[in-house]
């Protein structure tokens, strides 16, 4: 009885002890002799089914642990940033340009006041002569070039209006136009005032002096608004507005924007526009409507501010730097306000200035749709 109950034990075993218990095929022998049918109960077939289910069980197992190790030593993520939409750095904020068009306009018909005011205080020709002048030494006076100087300079304006009206972003670039037509205007009649210079040629006719009589010099400053202050119009008679010259700051100033805003691959559109901006201010000499200072100063007060502006604008890095000498400038609060939420370069990208109508759009995006296909 004590060896069957022991072959009654081995047969209660788990299954791994089985797998190694029968290791033959010949029945097993007990100590006294006597064979049991019970102790060869798994037959070689089902052994080695049951060898592999388990080998596969225990690799399965070995795997997932291994994986799991692995994961759990190497738990850096790979963070994957997608491209934000620029035109969240790019806001319209037309209430801003808005707000740049004023000033630009204030600063405009200012000048137009102070024009007037320091025609009063010019001297007359026989009392100051005009002063000597390098360049008026060497060329004598062209009558009709400063025709030529006006014609180029609407010239220049008409098609910077029109580029301006086709880029898309054209609320942000219109407000650094008017903030830099204002401040160069306001600088013009800073210095006008301070200093007023004689006539640069003799040839120049100016309207006769009204001293006290404040109604006559209204309506000249309506007309001169109303001509544009072109002589071309017929609407500039008055003398004085020497120091710095007009004309110089809009021909320079409207070939900035235009290279700046437009295409690299333009180049030819780019000097075309330069040799009508450098032969305007040319004109202006050949024509002895100004002094030579007058129009070196205005050249260099349109450059540097432009550049000194765009600078600051396209230099993010610039704005927040503790030793930004840039910022020092007095129209740096201005420059915070306009160009606070322009947090990106400004693409130079363009689209329609008039919104077509929806079937137009639906059937652009249909014929669109047809050529993807």
């Amino acid at each position: 009885m004590a060896a069957q109950d022991l072959i009654q034990d081995d047969s209660d075993v788990g299954i791994h002890v089985e797998a190694n218990v029968t290791t033959v095929d010949s029945p097993q022998h007990l100590a006294n002799g006597i064979s049991d049918a019970n102790a060869n109960t798994v037959k070689p077939e089902e052994n080695e089914e049951e060898e592999s289910s388990i080998c596969r069980y225990l690799k399965e197992k070995r795997l997932i642990q291994t994986l799991s190790k692995g994961l759990k030593r190497h738990c850096d993520y790979v963070k994957i940033s997608l491209p934000e939409d620029p035109a969240k750095f790019l806001p319209t904020e037309w209430w801003k340009t808005g707000v740049a068009f004023l000033y630009a306009v204030f600063n405009l018909f200012f000048t137009t006041v102070v024009i007037t005011v320091v025609h009063e205080r010019v001297p007359d020709k026989s009392v100051s002569p005009p002063l000597p002048d390098k360049f008026f030494d060497y060329i004598d006076r062209v009558p009709w070039a400063f025709t030529v100087t006006e014609v180029n300079g609407l010239i220049l304006v008409g098609l910077w209006m029109l580029q301006w009206l086709a880029l898309k972003h054209k609320a942000i670039v219109g407000r650094r136009c008017f903030f830099l037509i204002g401040t160069l205007y306001m600088y013009r009649c800073i210095t006008m005032y301070i200093t007023t210079l004689p006539v640069p040629g003799k040839h120049m006719v100016c309207a006769p002096k009204l001293y006290n009589d404040s109604t006559g010099k209204i309506w000249r400053i309506l007309r001169l608004i109303s001509g544009g202050g072109l002589s071309l119009t017929g609407s500039h008679l008055m003398c004085g507005d020497f120091l710095y010259s007009g004309h110089t700051v809009m021909l320079t100033l409207s070939y900035l924007f235009i290279k700046e805003y437009s295409p690299r691959w333009m180049w030819w559109y780019h000097w075309g526009c330069w040799i009508l901006s450098a032969s305007g201010v040319i004109c202006i000499l050949m024509g002895h409507e100004h002094y030579s200072i007058d129009v070196v100063i205005a050249y260099f007060a349109t450059t540097r501010l432009f550049w000194t502006y765009h600078t600051m604008a396209n230099t993010h890095s610039l704005r927040r730097a503790p030793n930004n000498l840039l910022s020092r400038a007095w129209w740096n609060p201005v420059f915070n306000f306009l160009e606070r939420n322009v947090q990106t370069v400004v693409p130079i990208e363009f689209s329609w200035p008039i919104k077509l109508p929806s079937s137009c759009r639906q059937r652009y995006k249909m014929v669109e749709g047809g050529r993807d296909d």
